[in-house]
C-alpha cells in the first residue's frame, strides 16, 4: 500500500509539472512580442530613413513602446516636433513623392497621443491655408468652396468648415490641423487618452 501511494503521488508530480512547463510561454515567443522603447537617436534614425510599404514612404515606428506621459516630457515634445516637421513638408511637385506615413502597428503608447500635435494648424479660410497647400490641395480646396457657394446659393444650411472656408477674416474658432500623410494603427494599443 505505501508504495501504490508513492507511484501516485509520483504521477501527480510529474502530471503538475508537465501541465505547469506547457503553460509557460516559450522564450522565442516573448523575445518576439518584446517592445524596443522608443528614444530620440531611434526615432531620428527612422526619420532618416522612411520605409516603403504599399508603395509609399513611411516611417516604421512599429513594435515600439512609446513614452508620452508628462513625466517623460522632453521625449513627448521632440517626438512631436519632429515627426510633425517631417510628416507635413508639402508634396514635391517635381519628384511626385507623396508625404510621408506614420506607421505605429503593434507598439504601445504610454501617456495622451494628441494626434493634432502632428499636423500644422492654420486658419481655414482660403488667403491663410493656401500658402501651405501645394497646387493640387488648392485646388480641391478651391473645388469645396464652390460647393460651399452652392450650398448657400440653394438656401441650404452649411457647416462650421463651409462657414469658415466663406469668411474673408480668420476667427479663433476656424483654426484647423492639416494632416498630409496617413497614420497605420493595425493593433496599437493606447494606455491612456487619443
Amino acid at each position: 500500500m505505501c508504495c501504490r501511494v508513492t507511484q501516485r503521488t509520483i504521477i501527480a508530480f510529474i502530471f503538475t509539472l508537465a501541465l505547469f512547463f506547457c503553460s509557460l510561454p516559450s522564450f522565442s515567443t516573448q523575445a518576439q512580442t518584446e517592445l524596443t522603447p522608443l528614444t530620440i537617436e531611434i526615432l531620428e534614425q527612422r526619420i532618416s530613413s522612411p520605409i516603403l510599404r504599399d508603395g509609399k514612404l513611411t516611417i516604421d515606428l512599429r513594435e515600439m513602446k512609446i513614452d508620452l506621459r508628462p513625466q517623460n516630457g522632453n521625449f513627448r515634445d521632440s517626438f512631436y516636433q519632429l515627426l510633425q516637421k517631417e510628416l507635413q513638408k508639402k508634396q514635391s511637385q517635381k519628384t511626385g513623392l507623396q508625404a510621408l506615413g506614420l506607421d505605429l502597428s503593434n507598439s504601445v503608447i504610454q501617456g495622451d497621443f494628441i494626434g493634432s500635435n502632428l499636423g500644422l494648424k492654420t486658419s481655414l479660410y482660403p488667403q491663410a491655408i493656401a500658402p501651405i497647400l501645394t497646387l493640387q490641395e488648392q485646388e480641391e480646396l478651391a473645388h469645396l468652396y464652390d460647393i460651399c457657394l452652392d450650398l448657400v446659393a440653394a438656401g441650404l444650411p452649411i457647416s462650421k468648415d463651409c462657414q469658415s472656408l466663406l469668411r474673408n477674416q480668420p476667427t479663433a474658432s476656424s483654426k484647423i490641423n492639416i494632416f498630409r500623410g496617413y497614420l497605420i494603427l493595425s493593433q496599437t494599443r493606447f494606455e491612456d487618452n487619443v
